[in-house]
C-alpha cells in the first residue's frame, strides 16, 4: 500500500512539473506542449531499432561505412581541439 502510495506521489509531482512549472518561453516551440509527442518518437525508434530494422536488414549484405566513419571521426576530433582551443584562449 505505501508503494503504491509512493508511486502516486511522485508520478503527480512529475505531471505538476511538466505542465504546471514548464517555462513559458518554450510554448510556442514545436513539440513542446506536451511530452506525448517525444514519447510517441522514443518508442517509434525503438520500434525501428528493435523491430523494423532488423527485418528489413535479414537478407541484405552490411553497408561498408568504413571510410565514411573514418572522416566522419576525424572531423569530430578536429572539431573537438578547436573548441578545446576556443576554451583555453578565453
Amino acid at each position: 500500500m505505501m508503494l503504491t502510495l509512493q508511486v502516486r506521489v511522485r508520478t503527480s509531482d512529475t505531471i505538476t512539473i511538466i505542465t504546471i512549472m514548464k517555462d513559458p518561453r518554450t510554448s510556442d516551440w514545436p513539440l513542446m506542449h506536451s511530452p506525448v509527442p517525444t514519447v510517441i518518437m522514443v518508442l517509434g525508434y525503438l520500434y525501428v531499432i528493435l523491430f523494423l530494422g532488423p527485418r528489413m536488414m535479414e537478407n541484405r549484405k552490411p553497408f561498408k561505412l568504413r571510410e565514411v566513419l573514418i572522416v566522419y571521426n576525424g572531423a569530430q576530433v578536429l572539431y573537438s581541439l578547436f573548441m578545446l582551443y576556443e576554451t583555453i584562449t578565453r
